[in-house]
């Protein structure tokens, strides 16, 4: 055996072994107090996002409102901040799933019905209006999409 090799096992057989490990112990416990913190400050982050994307969706569609009303000249300035938010958002692996006009099938996933429209000239249901999107981050959805139902 070498020295230094001796003066190591005679340090551990000296000392008492919780004193030994006693540091790295402390290190385990920071370690998960820096993870639970990570994990609280991430769920913040998420839940922003989350807001983020539900306000950004409700200017868009009163953007769209406006546009019809007032004619897309006056409203054009607002197309690429809302455009750059939507990138940010999906860099961040948020997706907004707006449903209205689309074609209502039963087996939707993330959808939530408020109402349902009776119309008798209706052939296939639709979705007539949106009250919330569909709000997905990392494909698990976060917020379900509350709609109205245009069916026969």
């Amino acid at each position: 055996m070498s020295k230094k090799s001796k003066r190591r096992h005679k340090l551990i057989y000296r000392n008492n072994h919780l004193e030994v490990f006693q540091p790295h112990i402390s290190t385990i416990e920071k370690t998960k107090e820096t993870n639970q913190n990570q994990k609280k400050h991430d769920d913040d982050n998420i839940k922003n996002l989350i807001n983020i994307a539900l306000e950004i969706w409700k200017i868009e569609k009163k953007t769209n409102k406006l546009k019809a009303s007032e004619g897309e000249d006056k409203i054009k300035w607002f197309e690429f901040p809302i455009t750059r938010i939507h990138e940010i958002l999906e860099n961040n692996w948020v997706k907004i799933v707006d449903y209205t006009w689309k074609k209502y099938i039963e087996w939707m996933n993330g959808i939530e019905i408020i109402s349902v429209e009776k119309n008798e000239k209706q052939e296939e249901p639709i979705i007539l209006d949106s009250i919330n999107p569909l709000i997905e981050v990392n494909g698990i959805i976060k917020i379900r999409s509350k709609v109205i139902i245009l069916s026969k």
